[in-house]
């Protein structure tokens, strides 16, 4: 299998689209392979960044951006 196809399955595994068979072989292919297993690492560590930045957005303040988009035939408030 080639880098770009071994970078294909980690890039599905973060986003949770593996089954379980897949799984399997990305990990068996990561035991072997050095390039794809520091792919993955980086990837790892940029998603747990993410992951620690991510804030909640109060309901209020999605009301408050969908209330304010005008349609073309409005006047803004």
């Amino acid at each position: 299998m080639s880098s770009e196809e071994i970078k294909i399955l980690i890039n599905r595994y973060f986003d949770n689209e593996l089954n379980k068979s897949e799984e399997v072989f990305l990990f068996s292919q990561l035991s072997t392979n050095d390039e794809a297993r520091i792919y993955f690492k980086n990837l790892n560590i940029l998603k747990e960044g993410v992951d620690l930045t991510l804030e909640s957005v109060p309901n209020e303040f999605e009301e408050r951006i969908l209330n304010s988009i005008v349609t073309l035939d409005q006047e803004p408030k």
